[in-house]
């Protein structure tokens, strides 16, 4: 009996130091998990996207989004503003000098304003980008053909910042239908 004993007390012990190695790694886990989180943040606040997805986080989680649901919708509509954002380095220059600063205001809003998206103002930033880019491909691909027949360096280097710009009555409607879609937002 004393030997049955010993062996249920050792069993006992073991477990007991399994149960508290498993309990000390799940908090150690939780501590380490929550500084990464706090480290990862400080990161984003640092730049201007991960501002931007941050905020876009906080604006799921405001429509009653919370959680991961909340953060995907946010930061869907934060991806989108910052690849609109990356067009206005096309649009703005192709505008009139005295139509920039407007143009580069509603790019700016609606860069602000993106992770307030809903389904409807995507579908509608989606079909104002299909008219812009149906608008500017004939001319682009024009510039594309003319400059790979091109044999003169100067002139392909000429004809290569050309292809940056673009219509400006397909600039202007972009960026009306921008404005359309962040005054919605």
């Amino acid at each position: 009996m004393a030997s049955g004993k010993k062996i249920l007390l050792g069993l006992g012990i073991g477990c007991g130091v399994i149960v508290l190695i498993i309990g000390g790694s799940c908090v150690g886990m939780y501590y380490w998990g929550k500084s990464k989180v706090k480290e990862a943040q400080a990161e984003m606040e640092k730049s201007s996207g991960g501002k931007a997805a941050l905020e876009a986080m906080k604006q799921g989680a405001t429509r009653g989004e919370g959680g991961l649901t909340g953060a995907v919708a946010g930061l869907a509509g934060a991806g989108i503003g910052a690849s609109v954002s990356m067009l206005s380095v096309q649009v703005v220059p192709s505008l009139p000098a005295s139509e920039q600063a407007d143009a580069n205001a509603a790019f700016k809003a609606f860069a602000e304003h993106s992770a307030k998206m809903k389904t409807e103002d995507m579908d509608a930033l989606s079909k104002a980008m299909e008219r812009y880019n149906a608008a500017v491909k004939p001319a682009m691909e024009a510039k594309s053909k003319a400059l790979e027949a091109e044999q003169d360096p100067a002139r392909k280097m000429q004809l290569a910042l050309e292809m940056s710009k673009v219509d400006p009555d397909a600039a202007r409607q972009f960026v009306a239908d921008l404005k359309a879609i962040t005054a919605r937002l």
